[in-house]
């Protein structure tokens, strides 16, 4: 019995401070106009962090974890899509002055690192409106890549950067031809 009444006391509290926690998240949410500040366009979502009545924006563009072109699942776009998709919503709206580019990441596949390259080039040169890259703790190789063609790029001092390159494996059977007497021969 005694069980049970500290269970069901223990259940009171875990259901109050979650209530509490999600009242208290949505106070924050809403500004101090207490209108919602959450707007949804597609899978793309605008927060507003703090409301200070003003009507310029900026928007932060995530750039974590492996850039690739794959799809991210079923539902969502891949990153190339989606990083174009969010600046062109930069491009469309009047109020939006500049674009934060937030990298972390190790680097990934040459072609969506371009492409990603490309699309911040010419929003830039469309718009006029600047990108800042401000790397994370790594933004190696195609990390680096995309932030190259920003107007600006921050760093911390202890940010892993650099190495735009690429890697490649392949095996050498000059000496094993020389051995067994093969010769490449070439028609023309």
């Amino acid at each position: 019995m005694i069980f049970s009444i500290l269970l069901l006391a223990l259940l009171a509290v875990v259901l109050f401070g979650s209530f509490a926690w999600k009242s208290a998240v949505r106070g924050y949410a809403s500004g101090s106009s207490g209108k919602s500040v959450r707007h949804k366009r597609e899978y793309l979502e605008e927060v507003t962090i703090e409301d200070n009545g003003s009507p310029n924006k900026v928007l932060v563009i995530d750039v974590s974890g492996v850039i690739s072109s794959a799809d991210m699942d079923r539902r969502e776009k891949n990153m190339v899509e989606s990083i174009a998709e969010q600046l062109q919503v930069a491009a469309d709206d009047s109020n939006i002055r500049a674009v934060i580019l937030k990298v972390n990441s190790p680097g990934g596949e040459v072609l969506a690192s371009d492409e990603i390259y490309r699309s911040i080039q010419d929003f830039q040169a469309d718009t006029g409106k600047p990108v800042i890259a401000s790397m994370q703790t790594l933004a190696a190789s195609g990390g680096y890549y995309v932030s190259a063609p920003c107007r600006w790029i921050v760093a911390n001092e202890l940010t892993i950067t650099g190495s735009i390159g690429v890697i490649m494996h392949g095996f050498n059977y000059r000496g094993l031809m020389n051995k067994v007497g093969l010769k490449p021969m070439i028609f023309k």
